[in-house]
């Protein structure tokens, strides 16, 4: 009897931990489907419904993440579509509001597509096109997101959350007679003010201040043909250093679980 109950436990156990793994993306994903959802029932005039979607979207943006922290199930998935869905659902309510109630908030709009486009090129010009055309699909993407990481600086985030209260309070305004207004006049001010502050930081930081350091390594990077041989060598020996490692690493792991199934298989003989 307590051996079937601590099986049964076990398979509790497991089964919950199989399904930490997908939790987290799960609510990334419900977010990412209902920015088309949250769109169709604000044009079809349902503003509450729109707002308890844009309400439960704001709630999963506020768990997935903090789940796969706390579970250590962070994925590739989780990386590219978190940050995706936010941006979607944050600017189709700006985009909405803008539309139908204060065309004002079309500026935001403007200054966050600026933002992203120089992070975008950021994020390119970080990128080993050279190194990528060797790679698989699946190692493409893993490269991809390790080196096309955006650096966010204190007043990006600062920015962020401002824009979320104010695409937050715009939603609920459509639904109390634009009581608050004024206030979100207010933030509009203050969010495009910190979007031209980080605009700009963003530009001389990450364009112009990275395309003299490029230019500065161009100049000292005058070597004979001698040197580049020796170097393409260095590199070469580090790669296959690196393969050798991760070898052994899965040998190793392998012989670990062979292991672990010996003992226990000892175990259940003992028993």
């Amino acid at each position: 009897m307590d051996r079937f109950l601590n099986k049964y436990k076990e398979n509790i156990k497991s089964s919950i931990n199989k399904l930490k793994k997908y939790i987290p993306n799960i609510l990334t994903t419900l977010r990412l489907l209902a920015v088309p959802v949250f769109f169709a029932n604000f044009l079809n005039n349902n503003l509450l419904i729109s707002t308890i979607i844009f309400g439960g979207a704001c709630i999963t943006d506020a768990f997935d993440g903090f789940l796969a922290r706390r579970w250590h199930v962070e994925s590739n998935y989780g990386k590219i579509v978190d940050p995706l869905a936010d941006k979607l659902i944050v600017l189709s309510s700006l985009i909405l509001y803008a539309s139908r109630y204060n065309i004002l908030m079309s500026i935001p709009i403007v200054l966050e597509s600026l933002i992203a486009a120089v992070n975008i090129i950021y994020c390119l010009k970080n990128l080993d096109y050279s190194l990528l055309k060797n790679l698989k699909i699946k190692d493409k993407i893993n490269y991809i997101i390790k080196n096309g990481k955006v650096d966010v600086y204190e007043i990006g985030r600062k920015k962020t959350v401002v824009l979320m209260i104010t695409a937050t309070l715009s939603v609920i305004n459509t639904n109390i007679n634009n009581i608050l207004e004024p206030l979100i006049n207010t933030l509009l001010l203050i969010t495009s003010s910190l979007e031209i502050c980080t605009l700009s930081t963003y530009t001389y930081n990450k364009i112009i201040a990275n395309d003299n350091n490029d230019n500065d390594i161009k100049n000292d990077d005058v070597h004979t043909p001698i040197e580049k041989d020796k170097e393409e060598k260095n590199i070469k020996e580090k790669s296959n250093k690196k393969e050798m490692y991760k070898k052994l690493k899965q040998e190793l792991t392998f012989l670990e679980e062979e292991k672990k199934k010996k003992e226990k298989i000892n175990l259940k003989r003992l028993k």
